[in-house]
């Protein structure tokens, strides 16, 4: 959610650890942005978590108004047990997948490519690739 912001001189992000959300200057605003919620597809969204927060924020600084008509919300790709896929994809020749790295992908994805590469070209991965592997779902969803 973006906010009218009534303070002055804040120029990057501030994170809040105890009420769980991140805080930056932007164009339209000061955006306020919240954690994961992990819930089926299908769920109607949600504003538990941002109002937690924004409350925790007014006590601080000085948020304006909400300037959107309703928050942002958006899905992401999570895997049951919050490890990324990587692995070749089972009964799909040539298809490879790097996948769930639970929305931090940019942190992980640099480690994940050296693991794919190596399992790609046949030669022994940097860590054990067991754990991220396709099939620890069971194979009965590859068709």
């Amino acid at each position: 959610m973006h906010y009218a912001w009534q303070g002055a001189g804040l120029r990057r992000p501030i994170y809040d650890t105890a009420a769980a959300c991140v805080l930056s200057p932007m164009r339209a605003g000061m955006r306020l942005t919240t954690g994961v919620e992990l819930d089926d597809a299908s769920a109607p969204p949600s504003s538990k978590m941002l109002q937690r927060a924004e409350a925790a924020v007014r006590q601080l600084l000085p948020l304006g108004a909400a300037l959107d008509p309703q928050p942002w919300l958006g899905s992401r790709p999570t895997l049951p047990d919050s490890r990324p896929m990587l692995d070749a994809a089972p009964g799909q020749v040539g298809v490879w997948l790097a996948l769930g790295h639970q929305h931090i992908g940019f942190s992980t994805g640099p480690g994940s490519g050296e693991v794919l590469a190596a399992l790609m070209l046949g030669e022994a991965p940097p860590i054990d690739p067991g754990p991220f592997s396709a099939r620890r779902f069971g194979t009965a969803w590859f068709s």
